[in-house]
């Protein structure tokens, strides 16, 4: 296929890495948006895993494949399958807390114009 030089192989695996850690601490995230936070790590977390299948097949300067890390894929398989089962009760708590939000926000806006008539 394609002989690449070492400099583009490092990129590749540094970009690799860096997209499947970037998926990793979104489900973290304490803002009360779990169904979005598990779509981005998802996200994240698929990119990885497409780049280092779609460019496993590349060859370097000696002719040999460079090969899909193997760790990266299955990690990444794991942690998706492990995100998707609990996107719907994400799901639901993120529309319970939008809720619970919005009524926060009219009962906010309410008292400040009551305060603003007095």
């Amino acid at each position: 296929m394609y002989n690449i030089s070492k400099t583009i192989i490092w990129l590749r695996k540094g970009l690799i890495y860096i997209l499947f850690l970037a998926g990793l601490p979104f489900p973290l995230l304490l803002n009360g948006q779990e169904f979005t936070n598990g779509l981005t790590a998802i996200g994240c977390c698929l990119a990885a895993i497409l780049l280092d299948l779609g460019t496993c097949w590349f060859r370097d300067r000696s002719g040999k494949a460079i090969g899909a890390d193997v760790g990266i894929v299955f990690c990444g398989l794991v942690f998706i399958v492990f995100i998707a089962v609990q996107l719907p009760w994400s799901y639901r708590h993120q529309k319970s807390f939008n809720k619970a939000v919005e009524a926060a926000t009219k009962l906010n806006a309410r008292h400040t114009i009551g305060e603003q008539n007095k």
